[in-house]
């Protein structure tokens, strides 16, 4: 029996070895039941189309960790409120979009940082220069931060008071995930997978694509309200710990084969 793990949506940019790989296999197993239906979408069997979502191991984000070393490590001013995005840099994990909120949220928080961690997809793609242009078209290049890749992910959402990546057509999105293992409260959008890890409302808000009113909205509401922060970040550590463990994705897999095998 043959099963490709499908991490990315079904794309017309696939090569025709990879597409036919997808045609010969016994299952696909995507990793959110949004992916699992772009393979639908584009003609593969239902049947052999499986939805198994994604997992993290909770007990590697330790949410007891101090904001403090995070936050000097980025030079985030005492006081600073901090969002922070974390995803590889390219078009479609909305960072334009979340600049244009951040110029929304700044009058009411002129010291507001936000801190993009992550380095240009592809790596030529010159990505982190546009946004520092469209940064300063915006007014709020001195509210911006560029961490490049960074190997201390817990330290830095430690640090954050808001996560946010308003990325579109997200096949998961692994980092809601460890955003809200360190409890923290998760802004983004309601498409994709995203709704499959983030629960609008409970341990984060979600808003349209191109809502960037919504998106600033979601932002402003979390920044004003620390006790929410609070309460989000709970759900959230508790939902991972419920639903996104390697156990439980363990489980499902064994499902999967049992009857494949039958």
């Amino acid at each position: 029996k043959a099963r490709i793990h499908a991490h990315v949506n079904y794309g017309d940019w696939m090569g025709r070895g990879v597409r036919w790989a997808f045609s010969r296999a016994d299952a696909i197993v995507a990793v959110s039941a949004f992916t699992a239906r772009t393979f639908v979408a584009a003609g593969y069997r239902s049947d052999r189309v499986h939805a198994i979502l994604n997992a993290i191991e909770p007990s590697l984000w330790d949410p007891s960790l101090a904001p403090a070393p995070g936050r000097a490590s980025l030079g985030v001013p005492e006081g600073a409120p901090l969002i922070m995005s974390a995803a590889r840099l390219f078009r479609a994990k909305g960072h334009f979009e979340l600049l244009r909120a951040l110029a929304l949220v700044k009058p009411r928080y002129p010291n507001v940082q936000l801190a993009i961690v992550g380095s240009d997809y592809p790596p030529d793609s010159g990505t982190t220069r546009l946004l520092r242009a469209h940064a300063a078209t915006l007014g709020v290049e001195q509210n911006l931060i560029f961490t490049g890749q960074r190997s201390d992910m817990a330290a830095l959402l430690a640090a954050c008071d808001v996560f946010s990546l308003p990325s579109f057509e997200e096949p998961f999105g692994l980092v809601f995930a460890e955003a809200m293992a360190m409890k923290r409260p998760v802004v983004a959008l309601t498409n994709g997978g995203t709704p499959e890890v983030v629960e609008h409302d409970k341990c984060g808000l979600l808003s349209s694509s191109g809502d960037i009113d919504a998106l600033a909205t979601n932002l402003l509401q979390l920044l004003d309200n620390p006790a929410l922060r609070t309460q989000f970040g709970e759900r959230g550590r508790a939902r991972v710990e419920r639903y996104f463990t390697p156990q439980r994705m363990a489980s499902d897999f064994a499902s999967l084969y049992a009857n494949m095998l039958a």
